[in-house]
């Protein structure tokens, strides 16, 4: 459970509003807790919990584009957008499970709008500790966050000075033995979300490969690599389908274990790190599959997808769809893919990988999609499913049996 807490320094102040921050903080050891600081406790060292994680962010940016678009109806309101915008750029790209909003605040129904903006995703928005005088539910909706957020990402927070700034240091040399590899049709914000999250802080990053397939927006994609993960690799192939395209990453990647997104689907790199150690605890296991949302464009997730292997049944009622992102591979256990079958091809991959071995199932939320960021799903010609349909029912007979 990772939870953002709008509060300033909560183990070095002294008000109301920290006191409930740290009693949720030191109730709650297994959670990660993330909040704003000025300087006290990122220098309070070994003070703080082990759970809690200090951030500095920069107090004197005045987001007047997003001010502007929010269309604030009181100074409350004002002050407290500020706050977020501020607190929001260090975070861009991440994924918050709660965002906790001191009681005394009532412009809660910021939170979303301003967040999303950034590209960050929260899964509830609570007041008063954990949810304890009123919760924003997934369920639940505010009137006007949909056309507050769409306003304030239209003011393009991540194009802004401090956004970029705040990007400017090169993240960690890959160190998990991960690799991701992100499909790319043109650049712009579905591919910035994406490498967004895969500059995370994490215990051992993992690296990155992008391939542009795409024919029309090269030189957006490497804009786009370069601005948000300069650290990635840069793979051109141009418009030559998704079997192709991840299969040219594969080529491309040295690492033990791969990854598979394409531009719109994000995933937390110390969940990667979680799916590594259970292939790792299981030597005869090809792969890892953990749970995603499906985020909306206000940040908020409208449906929870539990980890799940892509069993030749399913895959026979919806070929296209397989297990979504955060799906980890032993790279050994790949020998390649069909670029044959075109937009199938991962499809088959996690076919053939379900029946090379036991497969790995975490019911953890690994990875997460927006809805309406990345390229449209590709057409598939009649022929390349009637053809993957063919295999599934092979592999589905019983040993022995005769070929249809």
């Amino acid at each position: 459970m990772r939870v953002l807490i709008l509060a300033l320094d909560v183990f070095s102040a002294e008000d109301d509003g920290q006191a409930c921050a740290r009693g949720l903080i030191e109730s709650h050891p297994a959670w990660t807790f993330h909040y704003p600081s000025d300087g006290r406790d990122l220098r309070a060292g070994s003070r703080l919990a082990g759970n809690a994680r200090p951030f500095g962010f920069d107090r004197f940016w005045s987001p007047a584009a997003i001010l502007e678009a929010l269309a604030c109806d009181s100074p409350e309101e004002r002050a407290f957008a500020v706050l977020l915008a501020q607190v929001a750029v260090p975070l861009q790209g991440q994924l918050f499970d709660r965002v906790e909003v001191p009681s005394r605040v009532a412009a809660h129904h910021l939170v979303r709008p301003v967040l999303a903006a950034f590209g960050i995703v929260v899964g509830t928005v609570s007041r008063g500790g954990a949810g304890a005088q009123a919760q924003d539910a997934p369920s639940a909706r505010h009137a006007g966050t949909d056309a507050r957020a769409a306003r304030a990402t239209a003011a393009a927070p991540l194009d802004q000075a401090p956004a970029r700034i705040w990007r400017s240091l090169p993240p960690p040399p890959p160190t998990s033995g991960i690799d991701v590899i992100v499909r790319a049709a043109g650049g712009g914000r579905a591919l910035a979300l994406t490498l967004l999250s895969l500059r995370a802080a994490s215990a051992a990053p993992p690296g990155v490969i992008v391939v542009n397939d795409g024919m029309d927006d090269r030189a957006g994609v490497a804009a786009t690599v370069r601005a948000y993960h300069p650290a990635a690799a840069l793979v051109m192939q141009g418009g030559r389908g998704a079997a192709l395209a991840f299969s040219r990453g594969l080529a491309a990647s040295e690492a033990s274990y791969v990854c598979f997104l394409t531009a719109g689907e994000c995933v937390e790199p110390d969940a990667l790190l979680r799916l590594r150690a259970r292939l790792e605890a299981a030597p005869a296991a090809a792969a890892a599959f953990g749970g995603w949302w499906e985020v909306d464009a206000t940040g908020r997730p409208v449906a929870e997808q539990a980890g799940a292997a892509a069993y030749a049944r399913a895959l026979a009622v919806d070929p296209g769809r397989g297990p979504g992102p955060g799906v980890l591979v032993r790279r050994a256990a790949v020998l390649g893919l069909d670029t044959s079958l075109d937009a199938l091809g991962l499809a088959d991959l996690w076919l053939r990988l379900g029946r090379a071995g036991p497969v790995e199932v975490d019911g953890e939320r690994v990875a997460w999609r927006w809805q309406d960021e990345g390229p449209p799903p590709a057409p598939v010609d009649a022929g390349i499913v009637a053809a993957f349909l063919r295999r599934i029912v092979l592999a589905c007979l019983p040993p022995g049996a005769g070929r249809p």
